[in-house]
């Protein structure tokens, strides 16, 4: 991530582009970790806190822009309506929401990713706060009618079931639980993308965003180079998908670099989850597959969802060095016997 890190800045400044000094907090969140690294009840803290941050956010814009104290993002005419005719919202008019609610992170998918990963929160470590986490993750869904969000809570909590070892779930074969989630999402997939919505735009947008990274394919457009683009990629000054924006923006250079960073704390989370610890896994999926059709990231400050992957991966770690533990201390060939320090015969 500090490689990726830098690769990004370098980029910024070969492209000319301006960003903010809390970019240098990037860095310094990762040497502290690296300096001193949490265990894991601090880690789980930390997503704990992660998620009730993200409760408190969703429900008190919500309450606060019910009763009028704070304004609604504004939105076109044109874009409410189509919400409105294409989109399931059974609260909205109650709740005097045009169209999708944008949230109080100012776009409705990045509002329902965050949803998406309270629903995953509350059931990675059922506890009492799970309760507040999925409702409030449900209200959120309920009001922007996110379908990749949806779909990704939905993965992430296969992922949960399919590989978990605790409980009655856990006694119940591991291959038909993998059988049967890889079922379920294969048919959710197919129904989300036959809703009449469609892909709204992203069978245009994509296109346009992969044509435009031809020009530049090594190291991208760049922000400058997106803003002065053709009418769509101009026009929309997003590619809605966090892989694609990543591509023509920044190229070749910054995608490898970045996703090969995320790629080897996937490669963590799965060995984690083999042995029995789902959770890490499950959240970095469900924040990934979010990132097909909308929420971004511009890898260069501080995020909350930057942050919680990088809490994911230490999770993931510290499953594994539990698991290790045991054949570090007696040897990889087998347990032995400790010396014995006495001279007379050993008792079984």
């Amino acid at each position: 991530m500090l490689l990726a890190w830098l690769v990004h800045v370098l980029l910024y400044g070969y492209h000319g582009a301006a960003f903010n000094y809390s970019a240098l907090l990037y860095p310094a969140i990762l040497v502290m970790i690296l300096l001193k690294p949490p265990d894991a009840p601090d880690t789980w803290m930390a997503v704990q806190a992660f998620a009730w941050t993200v409760a408190f956010a969703l429900l008190g814009t919500l309450l606060l822009e019910t009763v009028g104290i704070v304004d609604a993002k504004d939105q076109l005419e044109s874009l409410i309506a189509f919400d409105e005719s294409l989109y399931f919202l059974p609260l909205n008019e109650a709740l005097g929401i045009d169209g999708r609610w944008p949230g109080p992170f100012g776009h409705n998918g990045d509002t329902a990713m965050m949803a998406a990963l309270l629903v995953v929160i509350a059931f990675a470590k059922w506890q009492r706060s799970s309760f507040v986490f999925l409702f409030v993750g449900t209200i959120a869904f309920l009001i922007t009618d996110g379908r990749a969000s949806l779909g990704a809570a939905v993965a992430g909590l296969l992922l949960l079931f399919a590989l978990t070892t605790s409980g009655r779930i856990g006694q119940f074969p591991r291959r038909y639980r993998i059988v049967i989630s890889g079922a379920i999402v294969l048919l959710l997939t197919i129904g989300m993308y036959l809703r009449p919505a469609g892909l709204t735009g992203r069978n245009v947008i994509w296109p346009a965003f992969i044509e435009a990274w031809t020009v530049s394919p090594l190291v991208g457009l760049g922000s400058s180079g997106i803003a002065s683009g053709g009418e769509i990629v101009s026009g929309f000054g997003h590619a809605h998908s966090l892989y694609i924006d990543e591509l023509a923006r920044w190229g070749l250079v910054g995608f490898l670099t970045q996703f090969s960073a995320i790629g080897f704390g996937l490669v963590l989370a799965i060995r984690a989850a083999k042995g029995g610890s789902p959770a890490p896994l499950a959240l970095m999926v469900t924040y990934l597959v979010t990132g097909v059709t909308e929420p971004r990231n511009n890898w260069i400050v501080p995020s909350p969802t930057w942050l919680l992957l990088v809490l994911c991966v230490i999770l993931a770690s510290l499953a594994l060095q539990r698991k290790t533990a045991p054949s570090e201390r007696f040897g990889r060939r087998g347990i032995t016997a400790p010396p014995s320090h006495s001279a007379g015969p050993i008792r079984e």
